[in-house]
């Protein structure tokens, strides 16, 4: 019998016909996700963020900002509120490198 499973069978070194990666904007690995516009908002009146990327949904756009001052590149990006439309968001981010 055959123990061989075939989902483990896939070749990593072959581009797929549609990948997200080919025309996605390019994050830092990595990215904080934070729920409270309020914070996100007074970091930017401050002057902490730099406008890095905007993902579109039905909903509008959805800045992406880069956090000023830090050794290593962190981007920021409120989720927003419900499973579903978070779920995309930090799918998307993950498609962009986060």
């Amino acid at each position: 019998m055959d123990k061989t499973i075939p989902l483990l069978q896939h070749d990593f070194g072959k581009d797929a016909l549609i990948s997200p990666r080919k025309d996605a904007a390019t994050l830092p690995p990595c990215c904080v996700l934070c729920f409270c516009q309020d914070a996100i908002d007074a970091m930017n009146e401050r002057g902490e963020l730099e406008p890095l990327a905007k993902f579109s949904t039905e909903m509008g756009l959805h800045q992406v900002h880069l956090i000023k001052g830090r050794s290593e590149p962190v981007a920021l990006l409120n989720p927003g509120i419900g499973g579903p439309l978070s779920a995309l968001l930090l799918e998307r981010a993950i498609v962009c490198g986060a």
